[in-house]
């Protein structure tokens, strides 16, 4: 089946990921930034798909991609797949680096990855910091998180 509209690409890219069928998304993903390189959604589906394919170079490069064309709005689903892409790839610091320089928006799950890198590169001070402003946005997500922490 050959896909020549936006909405059919993204409609089926999501089924495929939604259902697990990696094998299947990412490369109509690559079809679909082929066929539509200006487009920020491409290059963010092909990012959450060579992510669960464990492509996690691929999934970087493409999440930052997105994350330049998107507004600070909706940049968090990206900075999240880029910081999680960082993780994958033992690539701690540069994680927490690249964190550190979201200041917007202040979302639940960005302030759950800050948590994460500031622990794993002992940066006690702005792990409290973002613990902080997670408990601002979600006190509950925020005692779990925590609790997992400390328990490993």
């Amino acid at each position: 089946m050959e896909f020549t509209k936006k909405a059919s690409f993204t409609k089926q890219i999501a089924l495929y990921l939604k259902n697990g069928n990696y094998d299947a998304a990412l490369p109509l993903a690559k079809q679909f930034l082929e066929k539509f390189p200006e487009e920020m959604v491409a290059h963010f589906l092909l990012a959450k798909a060579a992510f669960w394919k464990k492509e996690y170079e691929l999934s970087l490069k493409e999440s930052l991609q997105a994350l330049r064309m998107c507004g600070v709005e909706d940049s968090s689903p990206a900075a999240v797949l880029a910081a999680s892409s960082h993780y994958m790839l033992g690539r701690y610091a540069e994680g927490h680096k690249f964190l550190s320089q979201m200041t917007e928006p202040k979302t639940e799950e960005l302030e759950r990855m800050k948590i994460i890198f500031a622990a794993v590169v002992g940066d006690e001070a702005g792990a409290e910091r973002h613990a902080e402003e997670l408990f601002k946005i979600n006190k509950k997500a925020a005692e779990e998180l925590l609790i997992k922490l400390l328990s490993t």
